[in-house]
């Protein structure tokens, strides 16, 4: 259905949330990198139920819009989508079909960057 990878710190919180509501890790594979971690989720759309597929999505959905983090998001069923930080420290988030077509995503600039923005929106 999807691969998300963002920081560690982000990734617990999505698990937590998605535990809470019943969906547990066997749905699921964990990486863990340096720094940040890669989802693989095992099942496609039609393995669901309407309702447990909706949950599962309304979680990721309402996550990815609210989290500050960057990560990379690809999907068959879902619009992909990579959220970075300029050498500015200001994030942007892209929508597209394929993100690794548009951008060169490193994990450790993009976590440098991600906390020197957070350093930076802490102090003003």
């Amino acid at each position: 259905m999807f691969a998300l990878e963002l920081p560690n710190d982000e990734a617990q919180k999505l698990i937590w949330a998605w535990e809470d509501r019943g969906i547990l890790s066997p749905e699921y594979d964990l990486v863990q990198q340096d720094g940040y971690v890669h989802i693989q989720w095992l099942y496609g759309l039609f393995h669901y139920d309407r309702p447990t597929f909706d949950l599962i999505h309304n979680i990721l959905r309402v996550f990815l819009a609210n989290t500050p983090a960057p990560h990379i998001f690809e999907s068959q069923e879902f619009i992909s989508s990579i959220q970075i930080y300029g050498d500015n420290y200001e994030i942007r988030h892209i929508r597209t079909q394929d993100p690794f077509d548009l951008y060169e995503f490193r994990w450790p600039q993009q976590l440098e960057r991600y906390r020197v923005a957070l350093l930076l929106k802490a102090t003003e």
